[in-house]
C-alpha cells in the first residue's frame, strides 16, 4: 500500500479536501490504514474502488487502533440484486461490514464503495457511517446500503479498510480519504 500525499487544506477552496490517498500494492495488503486523520474538518468521506485477490467482504474496523475488541459496532443493511431485496441488522460486534453476508470482489470485478463519517472529531456524540456500496458481478451484482454506528465518544483519529478471508487488494485498488468542511470554514 502507498499513501499519496495530499495537498495543504489551507490552500483548498471548496467543501471537500482530499487528505490522502492508499493504493493496494498487488501482493500482501490486507488492510489500509488511515492514522493521523486531521480533527479540523464536520465529516469524513471515504471513496473505495476494491480491487481484491478473491472474494470477500470489505469491513471497516479497528477504529483508532487501539486494538478494541469490545463489541460496540453495529449496523443495519438494505441488499438488492436485481430481482430481490433483504434487510437486516447486526449488533454487538467488533467490525462494520460493508457488504455484510456477500463475497465481493474479484481481482477484474470491483467493488465500489462511498462512506461518509458523521461528526467523526466530536467526542459527545456516538460516530454515524452512512454507505453506499455497489459490488458488480459482470451482469449480476448486489448493491448495499448501511448505517453503522461504533459507539464511542472518542475522536475517530485512525482507522482501517480490511478484506475478508485473508485476501489483498490488488495494485488497482484505490481508496480516497477527503474531509467534509463546515461551512464557512
Amino acid at each position: 500500500m502507498a499513501l499519496l500525499p495530499s495537498v495543504a487544506a489551507g490552500s483548498m477552496h471548496g467543501a471537500v479536501v482530499p487528505i490522502a490517498t492508499a493504493i493496494g500494492n498487488g501482493t500482501s495488503t490486507s488492510a489500509i490504514v488511515f492514522s493521523n486523520i486531521p480533527q479540523i474538518y464536520q465529516d469524513l468521506y471515504l471513496v473505495i474502488y476494491s480491487l481484491q485477490s478473491g472474494a470477500g467482504s470489505l469491513i471497516i474496523d479497528n477504529f483508532n487502533l487501539d486494538g478494541d475488541a469490545n463489541s460496540n459496532r453495529s449496523y443495519t443493511k438494505l441488499q438488492g440484486d436485481g430481482s430481490s431485496a433483504t434487510s437486516g441488522r447486526v449488533t454487538s460486534t467488533t467490525t462494520i461490514s460493508l457488504t455484510p453476508g456477500y463475497s465481493t470482489g474479484s481481482s477484474t470485478i470491483p467493488t465500489t464503495a462511498q462512506v461518509h463519517i458523521l461528526n467523526y472529531a466530536n467526542t459527545s456524540t456516538y460516530k454515524t457511517l452512512l454507505s453506499r456500496v455497489a459490488a458488480d458481478a459482470n451482469g449480476s451484482g448486489t448493491t448495499f446500503l448501511n448505517v453503522g454506528m461504533w459507539a464511542s465518544t472518542s475522536a475517530l483519529s485512525a482507522f482501517q479498510i480490511s478484506t475478508a478471508s485473508a485476501n489483498y487488494f490488488t495494485a488497482n485498488a484505490r481508496i480516497s480519504l477527503y474531509g467534509v468542511r463546515t461551512v464557512n470554514q
